[in-house]
């Protein structure tokens, strides 16, 4: 039966499928494809085949930026149920949020650790220092002295900046019920600012800290005040312009290759206007359940997992690949093919792993009306 609510949740999670297979397709040409400059500067080394299937990859380093959207709908996605409170209930907050990212967090970091020295034993590549490994067990890979990542998953270093938004959020509601929504936007738009000013000026420790990606995740927060307090009006033209105007600013950021700190915030505010004009479009269409929605609904729902596996079996495989053919793939079709082998592997991850880490979270603590990551 149509549901407003059931259709926007339903757009949510089909927006985490396709932002983790965004990932995972920017991803999967570090080891598994010699790449598009190698391409394109010798041409008479590859085949036609393989260059004109090159083609395929112009859109895949745009992206990475698909991480700015996963910000965005985690906003949302846990202010929505608290929306109508005067307060939250912060024990049962702090329960939940730790069991469903934390374990399956942990067994990701245990999967990458032991990938990593399948390939030393085998192919002699690099490990990450213990220092590193320890650092990544405790989510503070992103602070000096360290400030690296795990070589096997480097993709892990949104998971503490997701944390710590988690933790920062209950700052956020206070600020929002004692100051109101125009002023606390007003604070965090200056926090993410100044965190902003800072990195740029050579701190670079801040680009895996909440405070610069704040304002990102506490848009999809407002999208969920306003659709909860009142219904989201039909937008004008100019909100689909916004869109396409940052959209085209982000790509031409990547080209010129201005800095990424600069560059996530232009595609959050493409990818807010989208998540703005998707939400309203859900609220007003009905949403029409067949096999292509389901299969993008069940990405969503292992979104996470696909986020947390991919890039270490993306190492191991390109290891593999290099000492059995002596280079990396030059057909961008074994980068995509491998990328769709992702979604069962994370299916499994998803049923043994993570599934069991959200019914640890419900049974410790009491229902909520819309279970997200």
């Amino acid at each position: 039966m149509y549901s407003a609510k059931n259709n926007i949740f339903y757009i949510v999670d089909i927006l985490r499928g396709l932002a983790a297979m965004g990932v995972v397709l920017f991803h999967s040409r570090v080891d598994l494809w010699v790449g598009w400059n190698e391409i394109r500067a010798n041409q008479s080394l590859y085949s036609t085949f393989d260059k004109t299937i090159a083609y395929l990859s112009l859109p895949m380093p745009f992206l990475g930026s698909t991480v700015m959207l996963f910000f965005i709908l985690s906003g949302f996605s846990i202010h929505y149920s608290n929306v109508l409170k005067e307060k939250i209930d912060f024990k049962n907050y702090i329960i939940r949020r730790f069991f469903r990212i934390y374990p399956p967090y942990l067994m990701a970091v245990f999967f990458s650790i032991v990938l990593e020295w399948t390939g030393e034993f085998f192919f002699l590549s690099n490990v990450s220092s213990q220092k590193t490994v320890l650092y990544t067990f405790f989510m503070i890979q992103n602070y000096p002295p360290i400030t690296s990542q795990l070589i096997s998953n480097s993709s892990l270093w949104s998971l503490p900046v997701e944390m710590e938004l988690y933790i920062v959020y209950p700052v956020f509601f206070f600020l929002l019920r004692h100051v109101g929504k125009k002023h606390t936007i007003i604070i965090i738009c200056f926090i993410s600012l100044l965190a902003l000013i800072i990195t740029l000026n050579g701190y670079q420790w801040l680009e895996g800290n909440f405070a610069k990606y704040w304002i990102i995740w506490i848009s999809g927060a407002v999208v969920a005040e306003k659709i909860t307090i009142e219904r989201i009006k039909k937008p004008k033209k100019i909100i689909f312009l916004f869109f396409l105007f940052f959209l085209m600013c982000g790509i031409l950021m990547n080209l010129s290759h201005v800095s990424p700190v600069i560059a996530h915030f232009i595609w959050a505010i493409a990818y807010f206007f989208l998540f703005y004009l998707l939400v309203y479009f859900a609220e007003n269409v009905n949403f029409v359940r067949n096999r292509v929605n389901s299969f993008f609904l069940y990405l969503g729902k292992i979104s996470y997992s696909i986020y947390l596996i991919h890039f270490p079996i993306f190492k191991i495989l390109g290891l593999l690949y290099v000492d059995f053919f002596g280079t990396k793939p030059t057909n961008l079709l074994v980068p995509i093919l491998v990328s769709i082998l992702i979604i069962p592997l994370a299916g499994v991850f998803y049923k043994f792993i993570e599934n069991p880490s959200h019914k640890m979270a419900r049974k410790w603590s009491e229902p909520r009306i819309y279970n997200s990551n």
